[in-house]
């Protein structure tokens, strides 16, 4: 059991990253705005927002460098 789940572990890594990566891409288009929201205050109103290709691919970049470096510590202990 416990031999399956590096492989069950990087499995799922990558097919979160294809689907964060596959969603963008596909609806890239549909967002006509120039810039989006990334994040909202607590009356509901966006505080700020970015270009929108950094607002699309920055949680993506995210997710891969602290899954990375979480997987480095990991391997390093």
């Amino acid at each position: 059991m416990l031999g399956i789940l590096p492989t069950l572990g990087l499995q799922v890594y990558a097919a979160t990253l294809i689907a964060l990566s596959s969603i963008n891409i596909l609806f890239d288009s549909n967002i006509k705005a120039k810039k989006v929201p990334m994040q909202w205050d607590f009356n509901g109103m966006p505080a700020w927002f970015a270009d929108k290709q950094i607002g699309l691919w920055f949680p993506v970049v995210i997710f891969f460098v602290g899954t990375t470096l979480q997987g480095q510590k990991l391997i390093d202990a």
